[in-house]
């Protein structure tokens, strides 16, 4: 089985950190106040970096060491530019407000001695220009570098249509009070310590008279963009790493939204699932009635559905009333098969009104019908990675207990048939307490989690969760005595050994 294809980007990553990280041996830590004061006030995004933390979480001086990393620095001949690890790291991003596929993003980080990254890029050929107060160098249309005299540098990127070197004339020219460093909400954002913090907003979008006119034309104020703020953080702790993103968004923007989606399961349809090697647990749970009153408020379109469905004797109001919205999705390791079973469940509120989606999906040949309750899905065939259809390469299609089964293992499907049933606590809490929930177990699949889960390959438990106040990630490493960072670190170089 090939390697997945980012297995090569991850590892090049925390090589890029290891360098990032270990450029400089100092150890006093200090504010990076001064890049923020730089950074203009009309940025979409600020993400800043505690290297000095990440430098003691990733016991760097340690790592340095190792022959891996001697290796590579003489493979890739790398130049050190000086970068200052005592204080603050940021990226930022600008979106043009007057046309929003134009970006720039660009790096900031202090330098130890501006000088030794000129000698730097003179050593490579560069054109060193000079603009007041900042030296740069412009590389093609896309991509410039920019220092002052006080040892900040920018490192800027476009391949939009805005003048790199011109942004970084941009951010050098700013002062404090044109600055990003002002808005509250940023404050807020950084006024708690993380290893790395993502600040966005929406109003390069909001001010976009294209966006506006889009937002009218949905039923829509155009201020509903205003004031959206996404709060993120990431940390590297002793046995996990930890990330979570928060919306603060304008009641007008969600309220549709809101109606989507209920705040948990209503049924635990986790117990249907095996006890052995779970690998994968995916659960979400949809308001239908929600979406039939977002429907019902635009009245053309519901026109336009109700009639694509009348040709089949179907409604709007069929879809609402007969399913319940809860639905999981679940892959696991069986005695009975080789590789992963799979299993969807959802609930059904009206079974009478069921078997008239039953009744047409038999005539477009998408169902056969085996037997009363099970069906055969000629759809759904043995032609994928991770499938269904381990028995006889056939997905089956079950109706028991109000509920929809569909899974490639007969022997499961006779099982929850006899009332057999499984005790998965933190499942079911997981989905009764968020309207998506997502947790996996890559460890005990090496193959195939190899593939389909890089990131999370080796580890024992990945959970990822959604509410309505935001979205929340945790990866458990398997020594909870040792910092993930280090872990990340120690494990790339053993694997590169």
């Amino acid at each position: 089985m090939k390697k997945f294809f980012l297995r090569p980007f991850i590892l090049s990553s925390l090589f890029t950190i290891i360098f990032f990280l270990i450029s400089c041996d100092k150890q006093d830590s200090q504010s990076g106040n001064y890049i923020l004061s730089k950074i203009p006030a009309d940025v979409t995004a600020v993400l800043q970096i505690d290297l000095p933390t990440l430098r003691k979480k990733g016991d760097l001086e340690n790592i340095k060491e190792m022959p891996f990393f001697k290796e590579m620095l003489t493979e890739t001949d790398f130049q050190d530019p000086g970068i200052d690890m005592t204080k603050a790291g940021y990226f930022y991003f600008f979106l043009n407000p007057k046309d929003i596929e134009e970006g720039f993003f660009g790096m900031v980080f202090h330098l130890t001695n501006p000088d030794q990254l000129a000698t730097l890029m003179q050593q490579n050929g560069e054109t060193i220009k000079e603009d007041g107060p900042i030296s740069y160098v412009q590389r093609g249309a896309e991509n410039a570098i920019g220092w002052d005299k006080n040892g900040i540098c920018l490192v800027g990127f476009s391949d939009s249509g805005l003048d790199p070197a011109a942004e970084v004339k941009r951010f050098f020219a700013g002062t404090l009070e044109n600055s990003i460093s002002n808005h509250s909400d940023l404050k807020k954002c950084l006024s708690n310590k993380h290893d790395i913090s993502l600040w966005m907003n929406l109003d390069a979008v909001a001010k976009n008279e294209q966006a506006r006119l889009a937002l009218s034309l949905g039923s829509f104020k155009a201020d509903v963009l205003e004031e959206n703020y996404f709060h993120g953080f990431l940390d590297f702790e002793k046995g996990s790493i930890d990330a979570n993103l928060e919306w603060f968004l304008q009641k007008g923007l969600t309220k549709d939204l809101d109606k989507l989606f209920k705040d948990g399961a209503t049924e635990d349809l986790s117990a249907f699932i095996p006890d052995e090697n779970p690998v994968f647990y995916l659960a979400h749970s949809l308001d239908l009635r929600g979406w039939n009153e977002i429907i019902s408020a635009r009245p053309q379109f519901k026109s336009l559905l109700s009639y694509a469905l009348r040709e089949y004797g179907l409604s709007v109001e069929d879809f609402v009333y007969t399913f319940g919205g809860d639905m999981t999705l679940s892959f696991f390791n069986t005695e009975q098969t080789e590789g992963l079973s799979g299993l969807f469940v959802t609930n059904i509120e009206k079974r009478e009104m069921l078997d008239k989606f039953l009744e047409v999906a038999v005539k477009m040949n998408e169902l056969e019908k085996i037997e009363e309750n099970l069906y055969f899905i000629p759809s759904i065939n043995g032609n994928f990675a991770v499938s269904f259809t381990q028995t006889q390469n056939k997905s089956l299609l079950l109706v028991h207990d109000n509920k929809i089964f569909i899974s490639g293992n007969q022997q499961l499907l006779q099982d929850i048939q006899e009332g057999q049933q499984s005790k998965h606590k933190k499942l079911s809490q997981l989905a009764k307490d968020n309207l998506f929930a997502l947790m996996l177990h890559p460890s005990t699949t090496a193959e195939i989690a190899e593939d389909l889960f890089p990131v999370t390959y080796g580890f024992p438990e990945a959970a990822v969760t959604i509410n309505r106040k935001g979205a929340y990630a945790t990866i458990k490493i398997e020594n909870k005595e040792v910092n993930s960072l280090k872990y990340l670190l120690e494990k790339a170089a053993t694997n590169n050994q």
